[in-house]
């Protein structure tokens, strides 16, 4: 039998797949389009803000150093143009983190099965390929090309 972690590449790569398209060749994942997918599943509430979302993608991209979130907003604010794109391995890393962050709290289950939940809801969601109708056509809605 397969282990969740082994289904839960699978769904890395398509929620990636199907969110990654800002770029050109689709290699990487912008910070809008991170918000856009959590947004469009509908997983984020109370035990998922925006705040944390901000967070683990920074801290995928630029590691876990002193405040580098804020500096990271700092930079945003002064309009340097930091990067704001994760490439695939970092996107897979802040998933691991939004689901360590949304399910804190439960202690019983394992890391890989709360990963392997975050990707299930956001490929089987609102924000899934299969259910189009919560998504705007560029995202493979009614109308879209995907």
């Amino acid at each position: 039998m397969l282990r969740a972690a082994q289904f839960s590449a699978h769904h890395f790569a398509l929620s990636f797949n199907k969110w990654a398209t800002a770029d050109e060749r689709h290699e990487v994942i912008s910070l809008s389009e991170w918000f856009e997918m959590f947004e469009a599943s509908g997983l984020m509430g109370a035990d998922l803000t925006r705040a944390q979302l901000l967070s683990v993608f920074v801290h995928a991209m630029l590691g876990d150093h002193d405040k580098v979130v804020e500096k990271f907003e700092d930079a945003v604010e002064r309009e340097t143009r930091p990067c704001q794109d994760l490439i695939f391995s970092e996107f897979v890393e802040a998933l691991t983190r939004t689901a360590l962050s949304k399910y804190a709290d439960d202690a019983s289950t394992p890391v890989d099965l709360k990963v392997h939940e975050i990707c299930l809801l956001l490929i089987s969601g609102p924000a899934g390929a299969g259910t189009g109708s919560a998504l705007p056509a560029s995202r493979g809605g009614p109308g879209g090309g995907r």
